[in-house]
């Protein structure tokens, strides 16, 4: 489970790892905006936390770009000027959660939990979809679609209990992580529109430029003629 912690005050970072590594979150430190969209191109998070007021590529602007460029990335804003306009907008935006300084540990830890199982069972459910259309079963009350579901929570209760050792080198790949669901999820819709990457971007919800990266990324061979 990994977490990208952004924010300009070096304190706020140190607390965060601190609390979230103890937990068994692996994390990553970025001081700014412009440094946190390069950790994102380089690896993939389950979580990003996001100060608003950072100097630089305002904190709002770096949570749209985060979203552009990680749409599997929950992003949790964490500020000291807190407001209700600026959550209103924060939501608007595409951020998963709001925390107000000083962050209580238990809370962080909760909320990042939270986030993460919201953006494994999206990504589980995704791969559900991509084989119901393979397959055209198309009913809502499909007993595969059930039993999926079933089999979906019990990984995500494993997570919970035994997450996968943090490897530093790069992304974890282990069974049912992030990045095998991912790479999953963006194989299965490649195949699925016979290479089209404007149709397959549309499908995973990311850009054109976002898939190809990721393509890259995971080793996924283009389809030939087909797009």
């Amino acid at each position: 489970m990994r977490v990208l912690i952004i924010d300009d005050d070096p304190l706020v970072r140190a607390g965060c790892r601190k609390v979230l590594e103890r937990r068994g979150f692996a994390c990553t430190d970025a001081e700014n905006g412009a440094r946190a969209l390069e950790c994102v191109h380089r690896a993939s998070f389950d979580v990003a936390l996001l100060d608003l007021k950072m100097p630089g590529l305002p904190g709002m602007e770096t949570l749209k770009k985060l979203r552009d460029e990680s749409p599997n990335t929950a992003v949790i804003i964490i500020t000291g000027y807190a407001s209700i306009d600026s959550a209103v907008e924060a939501v608007k935006a595409g951020a998963f959660d709001y925390l107000q300084k000083p962050l209580n540990p238990d809370v962080l830890a909760e909320r990042v939990r939270r986030a993460v199982r919201a953006v494994r069972e999206a990504l589980e459910e995704s791969l559900i979809r991509f084989e119901l259309e393979r397959k055209k079963i198309d009913s809502p009350a499909n007993v595969l679609l059930t039993n999926m579901g079933r089999v979906a929570r019990l990984i995500h209760s494993l997570y919970e209990k035994a997450p996968p050792p943090y490897n530093p080198a790069g992304a974890d790949d282990s069974p049912g992580s992030l990045n095998s669901v991912e790479a999953d999820a963006i194989r299965n819709a490649v195949q699925q529109f016979r290479g089209n990457k404007t149709r397959a971007a549309e499908r995973l919800g990311i850009n054109r430029k976002t898939l190809r990266e990721k393509m890259r990324k995971y080793g996924i061979q283009e389809i030939k003629n087909q797009n």
